[in-house]
């Protein structure tokens, strides 16, 4: 028996101590503290499209690809503008909110494809090198249309009272309401991607496996499930093979799971972390969190620390955009990297 065990035995018993953990001070403040999932709004899916809060609202996300400002003139560039700020008047009503999130990060992605010479195929080679080892910084844009229950503002405060005096919200048809409130929503996002289909619009969505016939899938069919996973194609013939027709099988062996286009950008708004978030049937809220969240290494900034690295954020506040904005204006500043 070692000497600090005896000791601590002969304490024990001749001074009548007992073991004990001490905590540091205020320790007991950690258990009010809210969870990250309490704070995360979306519990489950309404369709392959729509995700349910848990204040019964329905939410879908549109991808904007954005337009090659470069090559448009000033007066075509105007015409785009126009016509941005028309759909979004139309659309426009208390119980829609339109939310639009930048998002820039670093890709190594490069297109598929070979050139029919010499030069064009090891130029090709060289360039396909170049930025898989380097990558680029690339800014995706999301315009996320939550449909409410209730109004925003006066409105829905006064539509909550005649709720709860009457008594009609307990008896209400929950079923009936929601497709009456997906219908609605469907109208606006796809006025916006009938709208803004010069922008390379689509709607976020859970990506399933291709429908095999008779346990056999196209080469075309598998090429748009490779693109639609976000994956290489020549990645694909490398493993699979370059085919007319493949097996299901060996398709979904490499796909892999199918996942949510909508929980993996609700994922980095959380986590600050870009990955495919497999289809489960526990709550989106639950789910989602597992970086741990640290407001308390510097006043202004927030750490987020996940299973392999951790990253310093900041929270801008703006009171409004200026009049005049150019399409560069915020280069500078995502130069560094930022989110």
């Amino acid at each position: 028996m070692r000497l600090v065990d005896k000791a601590f035995k002969k304490l024990t018993r001749n001074m009548d101590l007992s073991l004990g953990v001490q905590h540091p001070e205020a320790a007991a403040m950690d258990d009010d503290e809210m969870l990250v999932s309490a704070m995360v709004p979306y519990d489950v899916h309404y369709d392959d499209e729509t995700v349910i809060t848990s204040e019964e609202a329905l939410v879908q996300v549109i991808k904007v690809d954005g337009l090659l400002f470069d090559s448009l003139s000033a007066e075509q560039i105007k015409r785009f503008e126009q016509q941005r700020n028309t759909v979004f008047r139309t659309i426009a009503s208390s119980d829609l909110t339109v939310y639009v999130t930048f998002v820039r990060r670093k890709v190594t992605d490069f297109p598929d494809g070979v050139g029919g010479t010499w030069f064009s195929q090891q130029f090709n080679k060289r360039l396909r090198q170049r930025y898989e080892s380097r990558g680029f910084y690339i800014n995706d844009i999301y315009i996320s249309l939550v449909r409410r229950r209730f109004r925003a503002g006066m409105p829905g405060l006064m539509d909550r009272a005649i709720a709860l005096m009457t008594g009609t919200e307990a008896t209400k048809n929950e079923a009936e309401s929601l497709d009456a409130m997906a219908d609605s929503l469907y109208k606006a996002s796809n006025l916006v991607l009938r709208s803004l289909a010069d922008y390379g619009t689509r709607r976020l969505r859970v990506q399933r496996h291709p429908e095999p016939r008779m346990g056999r899938v196209d080469r075309e069919t598998a090429f748009n499930a490779v693109q639609r996973f976000q994956l290489q194609w020549h990645d694909f013939k490398a493993e699979v093979g370059d085919h007319e027709v493949y097996e299901a099988e060996a398709v979904h062996d490499f796909l892999g799971e199918e996942f949510c286009e909508l929980s993996s950008f609700f994922n980095y708004l959380i986590n600050l972390d870009n990955r495919k978030v497999p289809v489960s049937d526990l709550l989106i809220r639950e789910s989602l969190p597992y970086a741990r969240l640290n407001f308390r290494v510097l006043a202004n900034m927030c750490e987020i620390r996940g299973s392999t690295e951790s990253k310093i954020g900041a929270m801008l506040s703006m009171g409004e955009w200026p009049r005049r904005t150019p399409s560069r204006m915020l280069d500078k500043f995502l130069q560094g990297g930022g989110g």
